[in-house]
This record gives structure tokens, sequence and C-alpha cells, in this order.
């Protein structure tokens, strides 16, 4: 399996005021290029977003599916509850922690912030535009591995 940990803000919405300071708002263009990523890769989603300290598993899932998620969310990463400087959680002990009871094949982040730790895995986000089709092509580029070439000889 392969795993996509998944921040929501500035990923899949835009961190430039024109989403509703409340609720859940993801952009549908974010989420279909998410999509691209779950099925090119066949890779489930794993949330990293903080909204999951505050929102039931089911209601992110249903506000992924209300944005056109057509995909697979196996859960959310543990909330050590520790902060970096910043006052953010560490997403990347988060991650790791994760990862010490399910094996994966392959993993990518997706965040709008540095994730300390996990850089080869991370594809950082403009928080004003949110995943775009070139952090999608990044992303697939990461969880599919390279095509083998085979040179092919005639016999003589």
């Amino acid at each position: 399996m392969k795993a996509i940990f998944l921040n929501f803000d500035g990923v899949l919405n835009k961190l430039d005021g024109s989403a509703p300071p409340t609720g859940l708002h993801l952009e549908p263009a974010n989420v279909a290029h998410l999509n691209q990523i779950a099925a090119r890769c066949r890779a489930a989603v794993v949330l990293t977003t903080a909204h999951r300290l505050h929102h039931p598993l089911s209601t992110l899932r249903l506000a992924l599916e209300d944005a056109g998620f057509s995909g697979t969310v196996i859960g959310d990463v543990p909330s050590l509850r520790a902060l970096d400087e910043r006052g953010a959680p560490t997403v990347a002990e988060e991650v790791r922690e994760w990862l010490k009871v399910v094996r994966v094949g392959g993993l990518v982040v997706l965040d709008h912030r540095p994730v300390d730790g996990l850089a080869n895995q991370l594809i950082q986000t403009d928080p004003s535009k949110g995943l775009t089709a070139h952090n999608a092509a990044r992303a697939i580029e990461l969880l599919l591995p390279p095509a083998k070439t085979v040179e092919w000889t005639p016999r003589r």
C-alpha cells in the first residue's frame, strides 16, 4: 500500500482569505488533483490535518466526498500533542508514529508547511494556491517507481 499523508489547509483549500473563516471548505479543483495522485498510484489517504483534532473522521471523509474525492481515507495520524517552535503539531513525528503500526510501500506528505525529517517525501504547496497539477505530478513521481529499461538483443 502507498500512503498520502494529507493536510487540508493550504493543500485542499487556499489560505488567501477566500475561504469561509469557519467550517471545512475544500476546493474541488484541488481535490481533483488529489484524486489523480490516489488513482494513478493506488494510494490511500491518511489525514494529518489539524481538523482531525476537532472533527470526527466520518465528518472529514464526508467533507472530502462532498468536494469530489473518490479515493479512500484509511485513517489519521495519532495526535502526539507535540508542538514545534511555531506552536504547530510536529507532523513528522505523528507520521513516524503511524508508520510504526502500518507498513507502506511508498509515501508522500502533502502540506503547505515544511515537515522536518520527511523532506524527501514532502510536496510543499503554495498556501495561496493549494495543490496544483504540478504538485500532483511531483507526488506521482515520488510514489511510482521509475520504469525499468530492458534492452533486447536479437539472437543471431
